[in-house]
């Protein structure tokens, strides 16, 4: 690559026509950048692939095929190509349709997983794109989420785009294909058995075995082969059993249960004919054209809220999964304690009224019924006794008149005998200084 080409940023003009205004994404192979038509002030998306036609043949030859093949599809589910050219260092650039949203593998790594109704109508408009390009005799063998977009169409809603046809194959008869004879290519979870083993005859329904793992992947959140290596991933493709997505997800649709695995069969004679017929099957699970269920995705009602996977998968996943399904996210502990229960609170409230009844009990019997106090025992031994308490001195006043004091005689063998006599005048009532007890003078 040149050192021109390495000072490609912001504010640069390639082919004197699109200013590059700001990165939109960086891969391997290239970038791609957010530019403007000079002479029409229109924006678009350029694709920078890094390596000329010398150093890079593939990928310019790749670069190409994309232009190619995309710019001959005029379809609303398949992204637009307007130009394709060089740099002023050699370096190929295609310009196609601006998208604003994300991909498909963004939402689900952002969000979780689709319903079924969601994930069909997805499909669907997946479908609708593969009719398109099958018609074309082109086939895409590189499906997988990174290359759907669901795009933010002003007025619109979100619209299904399906991307890059750089590895594409033409299926007419002498046509190049994008790598060397027998050599698979893709990304191995999405690819046919047939594509795997790198086999001359794949034709457009190696697609619909790609659709079929998206399918079961967005109603899942997992990946039905998987692996370590790319190589032990293309052996669970190969020889693995295909696991049906009822039992990952026991209350999926029966229909897309059913759908998902007549993509996933291993005999291409055995899955259905045509993107048309996936597209027609998965339609009818639809309360309303596959467009207008995408354009109203409401993520709050539709997808479940996914948290970063644990280091430990979950007991459901299989040790192959590469991607977990996340319980849903636990509460958030509230601030302030919770409320007892009505019936903890009646009780306390019982027991306070219970308690507040009995202490004005006490003070009123006190003060209607003076004459019912004792007074203080004199016994005749000057046993200690505590100093009485100022709750004592506060007492209410005694009534004036008294009755004289009654001798009541033991009744033990003892010849001691204990004066009980009527509340004692306050005038009376002393403490006597040899032994600290309250004593009553009545002279």
């Amino acid at each position: 690559m040149s050192d021109k080409a390495n000072l490609m940023g912001p504010g640069s003009v390639v082919s004197n026509k699109y200013r590059l205004l700001r990165s939109l994404g960086e891969g391997g192979m290239g970038a791609v950048w957010e530019a403007l038509n000079l002479r029409t002030q229109r924006r678009f998306a350029l694709k920078l692939v890094r390596g000329d036609a010398q150093t890079a043949p593939e990928l310019y030859e790749r670069m190409l095929r994309e232009a190619s093949v995309a710019g001959r599809l005029e379809h609303p589910n398949v992204i637009e190509v307007y130009d394709v050219g060089e740099t002023e260092a050699g370096e190929p650039y295609l310009v196609m349709e601006l998208l604003r949203g994300e991909s498909l593998a963004e939402l689900l790594d952002r969000a979780g997983t689709l319903d079924s109704v969601r994930a069909a109508a997805v499909g669907a408009e997946i479908a609708a794109a593969l009719e398109a390009a099958h018609a074309a005799e082109i086939v895409h063998r590189d499906l997988k989420p990174a290359n759907v977009f669901l795009h933010e169409d002003a007025g619109h809603g979100r619209v299904v785009k399906v991307l890059d046809f750089g590895v594409s194959k033409l299926m007419t008869p002498g046509s190049p294909s994008a790598t060397a004879t027998g050599a698979p290519i893709g990304t191995p979870a999405y690819m046919s058995p047939e594509q795997a083993e790198g086999r001359r005859d794949v034709d457009q329904r190696t697609d619909l075995w790609a659709v079929g793992v998206m399918l079961f992947e967005m109603a899942s959140g997992r990946l039905p082969f998987g692996g370590a290596t790319a190589f032990a991933v293309v052996g669970e493709v190969l020889h693995a059993p295909v696991p049906r997505l009822d039992a990952v997800v026991p209350g999926a649709d029966p229909r897309l249960v059913e759908i998902v695995a007549r993509c996933l069969t291993r005999d291409p004679a055995r899955r259905f004919a045509s993107a048309r017929e996936l597209r027609v099957a998965l339609e009818s699970l639809l309360p309303k054209r596959a467009s207008a269920v995408v354009a109203d995705f409401d993520e709050d009602a539709t997808l479940s809220r996914k948290v970063p996977r644990a280091p430990a998968p979950p007991p459901e996943i299989s040790d192959t999964a590469t991607t977990a399904v996340v319980p849903p996210r636990a509460a958030v502990p509230a601030l302030t304690p919770p409320a007892p229960p009505a019936r903890t609170r009646m009780l306390v409230v019982g027991i306070a009224g219970v308690a507040l009844l009995f202490v004005v009990g006490l003070g009123l019997g006190s003060w209607v019924w003076p004459g019912a106090a004792e007074a203080p025992d004199v016994q005749s031994s000057p046993a200690p006794a505590p100093v009485p308490s100022a709750a004592a001195a506060l007492a209410p006043e005694p009534s004036a008149s008294s009755e004289p004091a009654r001798t009541v005689p033991d009744a033990g063998a003892s010849k001691k005998s204990v004066v009980r006599s009527l509340p004692c005048p306050k005038d009376k009532l002393l403490i006597d200084p040899a032994t600290g007890k309250l004593t009553c003078v009545r002279k």
